[in-house]
């Protein structure tokens, strides 16, 4: 994906500028309970590249927990 080289000591290489913006994933564990995916606790963190996000969500809280609002268009949602 990114240009790679071998440089040796002493070796001058010119770069051009590269932006790359990352996004911070936080894992849940998610409860589906009428419809709706519930959570409580946060798991781990992941970095990735934003030009691989395929969807971004929300969440509310809803009194003791934490309540998953997905708008996208996708018919399959990925749950472990």
């Amino acid at each position: 994906m990114y240009p790679s080289c071998r440089v040796t000591i002493g070796t001058r290489i010119k770069l051009g500028a590269t932006t790359v913006i990352l996004a911070l994933i936080q894992e849940v564990k998610a409860t589906l309970r009428d419809g709706i995916y519930y959570y409580k606790k946060l798991g781990i963190d992941e970095i990735v590249d934003l030009s691989m996000v395929q969807c971004v969500v929300g969440r509310i809280w809803d009194q003791t927990e934490w309540a998953i609002v997905d708008r996208s268009d996708s018919t399959v949602t990925q749950v472990d």
